[in-house]
């Protein structure tokens, strides 16, 4: 036994001695301060030049000494703007605009003397490498030929509205309106739209600054406040609110303004006035007015007036902090808390088909939510009340209406579903799952029909999401499927493959083979936050990118799949690959 211990103590010696040199070189490595941490990068989203030849992404550091790095051009020039953010090109890609934002110790320096803390502009020819910079802007945009750039002054303290300044970029001139409460470029044409709003009302109107000839036309003035321009897609058509002032009611109603072609020196406006909403009801601003693909249409906003009589009198008295939960309530306290600015600003869904004299509301309850289809034949709305228990313990079930938008005839088209694929990009069909199957209905008709059954009876398919751990009675699918662009297919998820289903129920087929591998397919979306429904579509005759996710070796990358099947691996690699 103590020959034992010897030997035990010899050996942990020469360890010991051996580890030593080891244990001095570790200790002579720098070790990490905060000031290092500081450091620490972050990469932010990359955006593309139009024509494809510049990337421009952000570098986040937690010291907050971040910047704006813009790559490409036929050197591969990278160029470092300190402090850089939200970049944006011309549609020319000549131009790149971005804010710089403030240094982290003059901005605490700022607060610190009360001080307001303010952006600026900044614009690079990538072309010349000239430069523009102004100082003090909150907001920026390029006209849509690329010729031009708004520029939004911060608002005097007190004040709603402020300058704009329009620049020509090829030569520099500047032009100044004052009072801008709202201003918007035409998705067209280098057209400029613009409110202005002066103390006393004397001067507010509705103009618009032609670039092409430099002219500025006032399309409306009068004392009223006029708000949210909307201008249709691809065309010269043009809306906007102007209140409508009401002394028996607290709140503001509006009339509507609307115009074809706001660009010709003929164009005149069509009018719905305030004084026509239905009954109890006023056009409110919280929603922009939105058009119909056609232009025949404006879809509005309504609330419920607040009269004058009904606001309670003043008084002294202290108001109850009192709160009384019950358990019928489907909102608890706190969410009701939470929302409650939401809920303030929720409108009723109408349309006006401009020229008419009336509105036909299409929405049924505010707290809802009611969906334009496109092909403006539809919509839909969600009624949840039928179901509060649910609503209560995460069993959300809802009822899903139908208004035809040319008669407003409502019917209800599905009854109790939880899990919504929503409708198809022509606005024709509405799918679900009903926890194994995913379900379509044609709108016009009601004809339902089973898209998977035939794939489900096979225990080989499975569309339902396994992963998902939440006590349910219909259980969810894989990630959200994807139409095809006319929403004759969906493009579903079983376990790691994507299938291509008809909407007609007939037929399927399985687009990947990530099972083989152990790798989940999805399709990659390219359209940005906002899209429509027709621009996150895809389609089989075109490339379709893949995102790849091994479930168990926790690699990542992405495919791209061609028109003719074949599946390609781009990267793949032992790292999260993502954006």
């Amino acid at each position: 036994m103590p020959t034992l211990r010897r030997s035990i103590a010899l050996l942990f010696s020469t360890v010991c001695v051996a580890s030593a040199p080891s244990l001095i070189a570790a200790q002579t490595k720098p070790l990490l301060t905060p000031k290092d941490y500081g450091k620490w990068e972050t990469l932010g989203a990359a955006r593309f030049s139009p024509n494809g030849s510049w990337l421009a992404y952000g570098i986040t550091r937690v010291n907050e000494e971040n910047d704006l790095r813009i790559r490409g051009g036929a050197r591969d020039t990278t160029i470092i703007a300190p402090y850089g953010t939200q970049p944006a090109y011309s549609a020319d890609s000549r131009w790149i605009g971005y804010l710089v934002t403030v240094a982290p110790k003059e901005r605490d320096r700022l607060v610190k003397d009360k001080k307001p803390v303010h952006t600026s502009f900044a614009a690079r020819n990538l072309v010349t490498g000239d430069t523009l910079n102004v100082a003090d802007v909150a907001t920026f945009a390029f006209s849509a030929d690329g010729k031009f750039v708004s520029l939004s002054k911060y608002a005097a303290e007190g004040k709603k509205t402020n300058d704009v300044l329009v620049q020509t970029l090829a030569t520099g001139m500047r032009l100044v309106f004052n009072n801008v409460s709202e201003q918007a470029w035409s998705p067209s044409l280098a057209l400029l739209a613009f409110t202005l709003t002066v103390d006393g009302g004397a001067g507010n109107g509705v103009q618009l600054y032609d670039g092409a000839s430099g002219a500025v036309r006032v399309l409306d003035a009068s004392p009223s406040v006029y708000r949210a321009l909307s201008w249709r897609t691809q065309s010269m058509d043009l809306a906007v609110l102007r209140s409508r002032a009401d002394k028996d009611f607290v709140d503001t109603t509006h009339s509507v303004l609307a115009w074809s072609n706001a660009n010709t020196a003929t164009a005149t406006a069509r009018l719905f006035d305030a004084t026509n909403a239905p009954a109890g009801l006023c056009i409110a601003d919280y929603r922009r007015p939105s058009w119909s693909k056609d232009g025949s249409v404006l879809y509005l906003g309504l609330r419920k007036r607040e009269p004058m009589a009904d606001q309670p009198k003043k008084s002294d008295d202290k108001v109850s902090d009192v709160e009384i939960w019950h358990p019928d309530d489907v909102h608890v306290i706190p969410e009701q808390r939470s929302s409650e600015q939401r809920d303030a600003r929720a409108t009723l869904l109408a349309s006006w088909h401009i020229g008419d004299a009336k509105l036909m509301t299409i929405a049924s309850d505010a707290a809802e939510t009611t969906q334009i289809l496109d092909g403006d034949k539809f919509a839909t709305e969600i009624d949840r009340k039928p179901y509060p228990f649910g609503q209560k313990f995460g069993r959300r079930d809802f009822d899903v209406w139908s208004i035809n938008l040319a008669t407003g005839e409502r019917k209800k088209l599905l009854t109790k579903v939880r899990h919504l694929v929503g409708a198809d990009p022509t606005g024709q069909h509405v799918a679900w799952f009903d926890g194994k199957d995913f379900w379509s209905i044609d709108i016009a008709s009601g004809a339902r029909t089973n898209m998977t059954v035939s794939l489900t009876r096979s225990p080989q398919v499975d569309f339902v999401d396994r992963d998902d751990d939440h006590p349910t009675d219909v259980s969810p699918f894989i990630s959200t499927p994807t139409w095809s662009s006319d929403g004759k297919l969906l493009f579903a998820y079983a376990g790691y493959d994507i299938w291509s289903i008809a909407v007609a129920g007939r037929e399927a087929a399985r687009l990947t083979m990530g099972v083989a591998d152990g790798v989940e397919y999805r399709i990659v979306s390219m359209a940005g936050f906002g899209a429509t429904p027709q621009e996150r579509a895809t389609t089989l005759s075109k490339p379709m990118y893949l995102s790849m996710h091994g479930k168990r070796t926790k690699q990542s990358g992405y495919a791209l799949r061609s028109p003719d099947g074949t599946v390609k691996r781009l990267v793949f690699a032992d790292a999260a690959v993502a954006r």
